[in-house]
């Protein structure tokens, strides 16, 4: 009695082929890889001008010097002379550029932001206060800088004034030290001045000082 010979059907090579090959294939999951990066660096702020209340303040208790600055971007100034102390207890009388201010030694607070370009910064001035002083401070920010070129010029109308409450705004952009280039970088200016009040009967020529907080951050 004859065999009847056997034939392998093509299909079903290429299925166990199909089949053999997966047992090299690497398990679901194993082709994992990494995604790095660094943040931007924190806003930061530098202090350029000193504020100082100067020499002439009043010993008694509840004593309130005022000081006021204003920037004067129009006159190509970084502060304008309309800045004066309120009240003779703070070495000068109470009108706009008051030579007075000057003799006292006082000076507005001059700070200069530095950070990432047209980058958006929350602003924040804080009261500070101790058992002998109180200080509430107001200033003004604007974006650009005096003293580093950037890309958008200083405008009268970019000025924001500043106070206790947190303002929103905007670092303005480097030029590239290359022409054709650009900078990630941005500045601002802001100064800073406000209301200092005696709490208590102060000492007489004994100088006083307090710690105020200016916050800068990315939002």
């Amino acid at each position: 009695m004859g065999h009847k010979p056997i034939n392998m059907k093509p299909l079903a090579m290429v299925g166990l082929l199909a089949a053999s090959s997966l047992v090299n294939a690497a398990p679901s999951g194993d082709n994992i890889f990494t995604v790095s990066f660094t943040t931007a660096p924190a806003a930061t702020v530098k202090e350029i001008d000193s504020l100082n209340f100067g020499n002439k303040m009043g010993v008694g208790s509840g004593t309130t010097c005022t000081m006021s600055g204003t920037l004067d971007v129009a006159s190509g100034l970084l502060i304008s002379k309309d800045y004066f102390f309120g009240g003779e207890q703070c070495g000068g009388p109470a009108t706009p550029d008051s030579p007075g201010f000057v003799a006292v030694g006082a000076s507005v607070g001059r700070f200069e932001l530095s950070g990432l370009g047209n980058q958006t910064v929350k602003i924040a001035l804080k009261t500070a206060k101790d058992e002998f002083l109180e200080f509430t401070p107001t200033g003004q920010y604007l974006g650009g800088s005096f003293t580093v070129l950037t890309e958008t010029a200083p405008v009268v109308g970019s000025i924001v004034t500043l106070t206790t409450a947190s303002q929103t705004v905007t670092l303005a952009p480097l030029k590239g030290l290359v022409q054709g280039s650009t900078s990630r970088g941005g500045v601002g200016t802001i100064i800073v001045s406000g209301a200092l009040k005696s709490l208590q009967k102060l000492e007489t020529s004994k100088p006083y000082t307090l710690d105020f907080t200016l916050d800068v951050t990315y939002l």
